[in-house]
């Protein structure tokens, strides 16, 4: 790939000014399919609020193909006038990695990488190959989503290892 650590994290410092917003998919009124003039609508108020940057929140119940179509979306509308993050919290690391490619196919700035549900790293060592294989898998900025719900206290009192970050 093209881009190196270093060129990401100076991109960060330089680009990552101000609040993002989220930006959740809506429906058509019988619920059938997603509204794309609705969600294109949510993508310029955002604009016209200032953010500087919004995240599609694919994780609220869509399918893998929905979430695909939802992204695309929204990084068509907000092209130029607003950085795009996607969150990575599909049911596998295959999907991460398909939604991860998609989103830099589709404009999307920044990977927000957290970890599939079901997820229960034996080691700090499984914790870092998820992190990396996801990161390198494109050449979009990183954002960690550290949850607790993941139960990584297991590993560090702060919920997310120290030690893999400094990888």
């Amino acid at each position: 790939m093209g881009v190196t650590a270093i060129e990401r994290r100076d991109w960060a410092r330089e680009s990552l000014r101000g609040v993002q917003n989220i930006t959740f998919p809506s429906f058509t009124p019988d619920l059938s399919e997603l509204d794309e003039e609705g969600i294109r609508w949510d993508v310029r108020q955002a604009v016209a609020h200032g953010f500087f940057a919004t995240l599609c929140a694919c994780e609220t119940g869509l399918t893998f193909d929905e979430a695909r179509r939802f992204v695309s979306i929204v990084c068509d509308e907000a092209s130029g006038k607003l950085l795009v993050a996607v969150t990575l919290l599909f049911d596998s690391l295959e999907q991460n990695l398909a939604m991860a490619y998609h989103a830099a196919d589709a404009g999307c700035d920044l990977l927000q990488i957290g970890f599939p549900p079901n997820y229960y790293p034996d080691s700090e060592e499984q914790i870092f190959q998820v992190l990396h294989t996801l990161a390198r898998a494109t050449e979009l900025g990183v954002i960690l989503y550290p949850s607790p719900h993941y139960n990584f206290e297991r590993f560090h009192p702060s919920a997310f290892p120290p030690a893999v970050l400094e990888r």
